[in-house]
């Protein structure tokens, strides 16, 4: 597999982490936040206002955040559409991202055990699933 597969690039997305997903105050979050609805820290350019300084703001979980890449996968998807003024392209675009998320978690578990030292009848095994 491709050594980049599960890296996420920021700067061909949507800032869809931002967007797409919800959020509550906490250890994690400074604020809570409703899926669909983007982060009050979002520029219009899809960058973070506070980037430099989200550790020290109490945001955490978006440090720690990893889409594995679905996100310019989901950007790349959708690119053209007028989502940010239509709800039901938005709609598509944050249900892309979900499943591209859920998809690239498999595939890098698919990755991590074809790496693993199995004998051949365990190895056979897990090709057959």
């Amino acid at each position: 597999m491709k050594e980049n597969a599960f890296k996420a690039e920021c700067n061909k997305c949507f800032a869809l982490c931002c967007t797409a997903l919800s959020f509550e105050r906490g250890d994690q979050f400074g604020h809570d936040k409703l899926a669909g609805q983007p982060c009050h820290y979002l520029q219009a350019d899809f960058r973070c206002r506070i980037h430099a300084q989200r550790e020290a703001l109490g945001y955490d979980g978006c440090e720690a955040f990893d889409c594995l890449g679905a996100g310019q996968r989901a950007s790349a998807l959708h690119a053209g559409e007028n989502w940010r003024n239509d709800p039901a392209i938005a709609r598509r675009l944050y249900a892309s991202f979900s499943l591209l998320m859920r998809i690239q978690e498999m595939r890098q578990a698919l990755d991590t055990a074809a790496e693993l030292p199995l004998d051949a009848a365990l190895h056979e095994e897990r090709q057959a699933c």
